[in-house]
């Protein structure tokens, strides 16, 4: 997926951008911008796309990109949003080199693979989030601190992205490959072909599998086994529905290559998968 440039917000008032909004529904929008973004989607599902990472999402999703890590998440429902985003010299070029910094400068450059966060760090910067709202001046900012400070301890962190992204500043906007990507999205559980997903990209086969393996460090079909799996993680955890349907309703053909490319995605079968979600979901 070739992103697109966003232009963030500026404002003279403030060295950071914060937002808290709500949405009907989250649109395929692949981009990247020059600032670190934190986001918390506080209330929502759907599919998250940070980097070469593609998984299913939940209320209470907390994310944080460095600079020019292509992402968008895809909603039909939409959500309860909290946005910050900021530049790494928001406090001055030397800040992140102070000694007293150093945890600061690891989370910084772990953030350009992408990191999520754990639910008991959730719930502490949910808090910290809407104090925001009400602060002003110096305060606002120390809260900006504070949060970074507990996103740089925090022990229940996980890395999204296997690649990292180098994105050429005369790139230009490409709108075919939002096409493609909506279009799977919509239609991921039903057989589709190389073919016609690279006429939608208006390519032929060969150049399309280029161009899409090229920009997102995957090749079609094992963007598409992604999408799947992680429309049958949902299923597993929200339904009880048979495994063998959950195959089937997921795009899937037949059971065995369901089960094999589950466990080579989540190296976990789809039963243990289910099994361990309802063992922590009963404590």
């Amino acid at each position: 997926m070739k992103p697109f440039t966003e232009y963030t917000q500026e404002d003279s008032s403030s060295s950071f951008y914060y937002r808290h909004f709500t949405s009907d529904s989250l649109n395929f929008r692949w981009h990247h911008h020059s600032k670190y973004e934190i986001t918390l989607i506080a209330q929502g599902n759907g599919t998250r796309y940070v980097g070469d990472s593609i998984e299913q999402f939940e209320s209470d999703d907390l994310i944080m990109m460095g600079p020019y890590l292509p992402h968008t998440w895809y909603s039909r429902t939409g959500g309860e949003i909290f946005v910050i985003q900021f530049r790494e010299d928001f406090l001055g070029k030397t800040f992140t080199n102070l000694p007293e910094m150093v945890d600061l400068k690891v989370l910084f450059e772990n953030s350009r693979n992408g990191l999520v966060f754990g639910k008991r760090t959730v719930e502490i910067i949910k808090k910290k989030l809407l104090q925001l709202e009400d602060e002003k001046s110096i305060k606002k900012m120390l809260l900006i601190l504070e949060i970074l400070e507990l996103l740089a301890s925090a022990s229940d962190v996980q890395k999204l992205s296997k690649q990292l992204f180098k994105i050429s500043p005369e790139e230009k906007k490409i709108n075919r490959i939002d096409k493609v990507c909506s279009y799977l999205n919509e239609n991921f559980n039903r057989k589709i072909i190389l073919y016609e997903v690279a006429e939608i990209a208006a390519m032929s086969p060969n150049s399309f599998c280029r161009f899409f393996k090229g920009t997102t460090g995957k090749s079609f079909t094992d963007y598409l086994i992604d999408l799947r799996i992680g429309a049958a993680c949902k299923l597993l955890i929200e339904t009880d529905l048979p495994i063998s349907q959950i195959a089937y309703d997921s795009g899937f053909s037949n059971l065995s290559n369901f089960n094999r490319k589950f466990l080579g995605i989540k190296n976990v079968s789809p039963r243990d998968y289910r099994k361990e979600y309802e063992k922590h979901s009963i404590k």
